[in-house]
C-alpha cells in the first residue's frame, strides 16, 4: 500500500521516500503519484492546518507559490485570498486604467475610532468590508451607516 505523507518544510514522501517537486503551469509546486498531479501547499496544509470554519483556499502568506513551509500557509476563503493579495501583496488590477464610476476613489471613515481607509475602487471596498458595492453606494449618500463617513475623494 502506498502511503503519502508531508513534513512542514512542505517536503512530500511517499513510503518515506522524497518525491520531487515540479512547478505547475500557474506557479504552484506539484507532485505526481498514480498518474495524479496533486498541489504540494493543499498537502501540506489539509495535514497541519485546522480548518474549522471549512474555507476553501490555502494562502501563501508571503505571495511566493513555491514556499510550501507550513508556517508561510493559512487557510482562507476566495474573499479573504482575494483581498490579501490586493491589500498585502500590492497587486493592480488590470482594469486600473479603464474609466469607470467604480475607478472613483473613496474615503471611509469610522466614526468611533476615527480609523480612515481610502480606497481606489468601490469594489476594493466592498471587499475589505465584506459587503456588496450596493452597500458601499447606500454608505456614500448616507442612507444606512451610522458608524461611517463616506465619501468620494477628489
Amino acid at each position: 500500500m502506498k502511503v503519502l505523507d508531508t513534513n512542514c518544510l512542505g517536503e512530500i514522501f511517499l513510503n518515506e521516500k522524497k518525491l520531487n517537486q515540479f512547478k505547475h503551469s500557474q506557479g504552484y509546486k506539484v507532485i505526481n503519484c498514480n498518474k495524479t498531479s496533486y498541489l504540494v501547499h493543499r498537502i501540506v496544509g489539509e495535514k497541519y492546518i485546522p480548518n474549522i470554519l471549512n474555507k476553501k483556499t490555502i494562502n501563501h502568506k508571503d505571495g511566493n507559490k513555491e514556499n510550501n513551509k507550513l508556517i508561510n500557509l493559512e487557510w482562507n476563503t476566495y474573499s479573504e485570498n482575494n483581498i490579501h493579495s490586493y491589500r498585502v501583496l500590492g497587486k493592480i488590477s488590470c482594469k486600473k486604467n479603464k474609466p469607470s464610476a467604480n475607478r472613483k476613489k473613496i474615503s471611509i471613515k469610522n466614526i468611533n475610532t476615527d480609523e480612515l481607509f481610502i480606497f481606489n475602487s468601490l469594489t476594493e471596498a466592498s471587499k475589505y468590508f465584506n459587503v456588496g458595492i450596493t452597500t458601499i453606494y447606500l454608505w456614500l449618500s448616507k442612507q444606512i451607516t451610522k458608524k461611517y463617513i463616506c465619501k468620494y475623494e477628489h
